[in-house]
């Protein structure tokens, strides 16, 4: 008989659905989820992490903004959910 393998899927939030704090939750229980952040910020040329977690939410709330937070967090998310060390992401 043939056997199948399960699927999985995942469904991320899409643009409407960030909030100031969005991912600040990973970051606290997760160290190495910082150093996403942070080079996220690097290659973005600004600091993701204090606008995802700081605001302001007006800035947040534009698309340039919040499709970049909502990206970086669900990468965090899915390794989560994955039980993946983060730092395999980053090339730690």
């Amino acid at each position: 008989m043939n056997e199948s393998k399960p699927n999985t899927l995942f469904v991320f939030p899409g643009q409407g659905s960030q909030y100031v704090g969005m991912g600040q939750d990973l970051c606290l229980e997760y160290p190495t989820a910082r150093k996403i952040y942070e080079q996220a910020g690097e290659v973005l040329g600004y600091d993701i992490a204090d606008l995802s977690f700081n605001g302001p939410e007006e800035q947040l709330n534009l698309t340039k903004f919040s499709i970049l937070q909502q990206s970086t967090t669900a990468m965090l998310a899915q390794a989560n959910l994955n039980s993946q060390s983060l730092l395999s992401l980053i090339g730690g």
